[in-house]
């Protein structure tokens, strides 16, 4: 069976970014969500990274109370021997969930972002095919 290695960035990812930094951390439920869901897969490894070392990520998940679902951690390092963001253990995960557009550590590398509404700039990860307009319903019998 060919295992998975599943990603996920601290700040801005599983963080709220937004909130006091100087208060405990406040997850992005969604992310902090996927991360669960994911890791009851029998072939899905978690790692967790931040830019902050791997200490920070460590006591982020736990303060999240998502440690457990987690198998391991590093620290994110900018510029490393030329390559523009490398993790510290030299880990090249499958899939990697970050807020940071430009984030290739990964095979497949997702972006968390706002959808970019009409008449907005968006986020770095905003995607232009997903609308805030209503859908509207094929008719039928519960549309009628």
């Amino acid at each position: 069976m060919k295992m998975f290695t599943i990603a996920f960035d601290i700040d801005g990812t599983l963080r709220d970014a937004a909130c006091d930094q100087n208060q405990p951390p406040k997850a992005n439920e969604h992310v902090r969500t996927l991360l669960i869901y994911l890791s009851q897969f029998s072939n899905v490894l978690i790692h967790v990274w931040s830019g902050g070392g791997e200490l920070y990520a460590r006591q982020v998940c736990a303060a999240l109370g998502i440690s457990s679902y987690v198998d391991s951690y590093s620290a994110k390092q900018d510029k490393v021997l030329g390559v523009k963001f490398q993790l510290a253990n030299g880990l090249k995960p499958d899939i990697t969930i970050d807020d940071v557009a430009t984030n290739e550590l990964g095979t497949i590398n997702l972006i968390t972002g706002t959808p970019t509404k009409p008449g907005t700039s968006g986020t770095a990860g905003a995607n232009p095919a997903v609308s805030d307009a209503p859908s509207q319903a094929p008719p039928g019998p519960l549309n009628s």
